[in-house]
């Protein structure tokens, strides 16, 4: 079967099971044909972006194009004509998803000459149940935390190094698209956020939502890891970062007009001129099973929410999506829109890093998914009551990457989106034997920085050892690894072991059972030592 056959049977699918006699309201997304006669053009972007995104797209030099130009306003004019509520609309993918009471004007909205498709996303009779589908998030348990417990999951990647060289997050901007946000505005573990401006907005895609802080809690758990800052007891991995919390998830249902809705969250992101989308939801079954994506449908660029996290890397943005918690059932593949080509898929691993059984697993004929694993087993978040807990999820390990990379970028500001993605990938530790249960494995910030950002903290110098003091383990940065060797004494003269790893310019170091104290490293190139170098052991 050919692709565009393919997609035609999904259409015809969805429109096959519409019930002429089911109850209202339906929602239905209306694919058109062009944008012809738009009144914007694409000289004058500001019509339709913002300063900040324009800014972004000139810095990665990403041209505008006609996928930013706004759907033609005739068109939709002409479905609200025929009684259809517009809900919101598409520029990506030239569509609106629309709410009818009446089912009737489906058939005279089909035959509209700019009217390409029509997909049912929604049935309000199987809707009406209203049940929370708690395994697309992830589950807490009620255990309060004492000062320290958010550390593994910041140092697990090293990022407590960008950190002490000042890379909180600072500048840079990530756009949440989640479930809602309930009293994230209210804990105490977010109130710096509020207090310093950090929230630059809110906006809600699901239907009869005006305010994102009475909705579902998993958003304000995954802005937690992010942006929490409770001295004492947790600390968010880019706590200086800005946000936009955008509601694209209606938790009490699930219907492919969320995939839609996730594309619109999307593409308003990208109008205020976010750097990173951090996305904890999936899709691959829904309340009606008719509605379910098949296997080849998850194949990195078929779904619409799928599509549009690939369009937005293109227009600068760093995408991070959790692979999904069916790692330990019978379906145990990764969801839509983990499954892009150009998003980070991150899977998860518990505080010891190995895998987590929930942790989805990618496809074994396509690209090499998850990209990427963080710790989402027993990972420190605010809780629905205000606690600090542990929390279990792929949900909680794409937040935290998504954090490691907001501080990375502020570090590395020249980077793009997509080289920022392969940087984050070439200094995981299984970069050089990825699999499809931990893919490229567990990202070291440290090690980016030493490998692409040298200049930004460290002028003049041929060795740069990070951390310093530390407890045993450290980063060398080196010009040459080829015939260098390090041995490491203690302050008596006396060898001690030295376990030495050396990847891309970067000697990965530790030395096993070390005392507290003061260590000589001597590097030695061809029998000859070229420098030495004190490190404080601080355990």
């Amino acid at each position: 079967m050919n692709h565009l056959s393919k997609h035609l049977l999904g259409l015809f699918l969805f429109i096959g099971i519409f019930d002429a006699n089911a109850a209202g309201p339906f929602r239905f997304r209306v694919d058109f044909t062009d944008k012809n006669n738009t009144p914007y053009s694409l000289a004058n972007p500001s019509a339709y972006l913002s300063q900040k995104a324009i800014i972004r797209r000139i810095k990665q030099q990403i041209s505008i194009d006609s996928l930013d130009l706004p759907v033609n306003k005739l068109y939709t004019d002409a479905l609200s004509s025929l009684g259809a509520k517009i809900l919101y609309t598409s520029k990506w993918m030239n569509s609106a998803t629309i709410q009818l009471n009446d089912s009737s004007a489906i058939n005279t909205i089909k035959q509209l000459p700019m009217v390409k498709s029509v997909t049912l996303t929604f049935i309000t009779d199987l809707s009406k149940s209203k049940k929370i589908h708690y395994n697309k998030f992830g589950e807490t348990r009620n255990q309060v935390l004492n000062y320290g417990y958010s550390y593994n999951q910041i140092a697990m990647h090293n990022t407590q190094i960008l950190h002490e060289k000042g890379y909180t997050g600072k500048g840079m901007t990530i756009a949440l698209l989640d479930a809602g946000f309930y009293k994230a505005n209210s804990y105490n573990s977010l109130d710096s956020l509020f207090k310093r401006g950090q929230i630059m907005g809110t906006h809600s895609f699901v239907e009869g939502v005006t305010d994102v802080y009475t909705q579902h809690y998993h958003g304000m758990s995954v802005l937690s890891i992010i942006g929490g800052n409770l001295p004492g007891e947790m600390m968010g991995v880019a706590p200086d970062a800005d946000f936009w919390l955008i509601q694209t998830e209606d938790a009490d249902t699930e219907f492919p007009v969320e995939m839609d809705n996730w594309v619109a969250g999307a593409e308003f992101a990208d109008s205020v001129g976010v750097d990173i989308i951090n996305s904890s939801l999936g899709y691959s079954e829904f309340d009606d099973s008719r509605m379910n994506l098949s296997y080849e449908q998850i194949d990195g660029h078929t779904t619409t929410a799928t599509r549009a996290a690939n369009i937005a890397v293109e227009k600068g943005i760093l995408v991070v999506v959790s692979a999904g918690n069916e790692g330990d059932k019978t379906w145990h593949y990764i969801s839509a829109p983990s499954d892009a080509e150009n998003a980070l898929c991150i899977g998860a691993v518990a505080a010891d890093s190995t895998i987590a059984a929930f942790s989805s697993r990618g496809f074994d004929n396509r690209n090499i998914k998850p990209d990427l694993v963080s710790q989402g087993q027993g990972t420190v978040v605010t809780s629905s009551a205000g606690f600090s807990v542990y929390g279990n999820g792929t949900s909680f390990s794409a937040p935290v990457i998504s954090g490691v990379a907001a501080c990375l970028w502020q570090a590395l500001p020249n980077q793009t989106a997509k080289s920022l993605r392969e940087i984050m990938i070439k200094t995981a530790d299984r970069n050089s034997n990825p699999d499809r249960t931990y893919g490229n494995g567990i990202t070291n910030a440290a090690l980016a920085l030493l490998s692409y950002g040298q200049s930004n903290f460290v002028e003049n110098a041929a060795i740069v050892i990070m951390p310093n003091p530390n407890n045993g383990s450290f980063l060398m940065s080196l010009n040459n690894t080829g015939s260098v060797e390090i041995f490491a004494y203690d302050m008596q003269g006396r060898k001690m072991k030295i376990e030495v790893q050396f990847r891309q310019g970067i000697a990965e170091c530790h030395i096993p059972d070390v005392a507290k104290g003061i260590c000589l490293l001597k590097v030695v190139q061809n029998n000859k030592t070229i420098s030495q170098h004190k490190i404080i052991i601080a355990r």
